[in-house]
């Protein structure tokens, strides 16, 4: 009797242990089918496949994608208005955008205070604001597809598909086979566009500071004071006006979209060409263009992207700029809050 009661209650026991240890899906139709429904509340069309391609390349990861869709013209256009009798305009926006990226409807504080930040920087500020925050972060990471119920994708080469996958002390030594004290980018399992926002100084190697700084910045909230700084694509580096030490941990909240040629299609947000393209007489060759970018006085250019926090790899002068090479068709701008700690 006490068997038979023991296997019954593992048997009802045994869904809820296989849902908390749900394994990750390789099917990127699948995880880009689930964010148009989550996110756009329609059917995917054939306009889905480059987001797709995008996965399974290993250029973008989830968290890109979810960016992509929620700054896209067609969400902007469904989703994104101020509306009569609003106590506060873009609140009832606010409130779509907290549904669609975090599964939840705001509270009262939250939606008045990312309703101000709409009406003074855009909506797309709000966007990356809660894309960059700890909750996004404890419940997507890079890979989790919000409103899907769960689903996360695994990342390119088997790479486990979470934020904390980066943490462990005897990880980096897993990954560094050669035993160089560095990771190279033939040693990485994962996306390349995680590595790409680890390798902070843009040597294509990631040092032990830059692969564990991953977990303090997953920990920090995205910067609510700091200097702002407009960063014209036009231009080849915008001085910040802000001095950082060596070491020093930099900051960033980063929102808004350029258009890299006369193309209207053509566009960019931070963490670069929303088509993958690359741009090959740019500072970061090998960065995707229109990437946000950055340098310590004249100092090698490092890729800044849509990375929370980046440690100073030399004191100085922080500039700001756009990975192209061509910028006289430029358009748009970069809106980037900026703090030393």
């Amino acid at each position: 009797m006490y068997r038979a009661l023991m296997l019954i209650c593992a048997l009802l026991s045994a869904p809820t242990a296989v849902a908390a240890q749900q394994p990750c899906t390789t099917d990127t139709r699948h995880v880009v089918n689930e964010l148009y429904r989550h996110m756009l509340e329609r059917q995917a069309d054939t306009g889905s496949a480059h987001w797709v391609q995008q996965l399974e390349n290993g250029r973008m990861t989830v968290r890109d994608v979810v960016h992509g869709i929620a700054t896209s013209p067609e969400y902007t256009q469904r989703f994104i208005r101020t509306e009569a009798g609003e106590s506060t305009p873009y609140e009832r926006s606010v409130a779509r955008i907290y549904r669609h990226i975090l599964g939840r409807q705001p509270d009262t504080g939250g939606q008045r205070a990312f309703a101000r930040i709409a009406q003074e920087r855009g909506p797309n500020a709000v966007i990356d604001r809660i894309l960059n925050s700890r909750e996004y972060n404890q419940q997507f990471g890079d890979w989790g597809a919000p409103g899907s119920g769960g689903i996360r994708f695994c990342a390119p080469g088997n790479a486990v598909s979470s934020g904390a996958a980066l943490d462990g002390g005897d990880r980096f030594e897993f990954l560094d086979t050669n035993n160089n004290s560095r990771i190279e980018a033939r040693e990485w399992h994962g996306s390349a566009a995680v590595f790409d926002r680890l390798d902070a100084n843009g040597d294509n190697t990631l040092s032990h500071a830059e692969y564990h700084d991953r977990a303090v910045s997953e920990d920090q909230t995205a910067a609510t004071t700091g200097q702002s700084i407009a960063v014209d694509p036009r231009e080849r580096w915008t001085d910040s006006g802000v001095e950082v030490g060596a070491g020093d941990l930099i900051l960033f909240d980063v929102s808004g979209t350029i258009q890299l040629s006369a193309d209207e299609n053509d566009t960019a947000v931070p963490v670069g060409a929303r088509r993958g393209r690359r741009a090959p007489r740019a500072p970061l060759s090998r960065q995707s263009a229109g990437a946000l970018i950055a340098r310590i006085d004249e100092g090698p250019a490092f890729f800044v992207g849509n990375r929370r926090s980046i440690r100073a790899p030399a004191s100085g002068r922080l500039y700001l700029g756009v990975n192209d090479d061509h910028l006289a068709d430029n358009a748009g701008e970069y809106d980037v809050l900026i703090t030393i700690r």
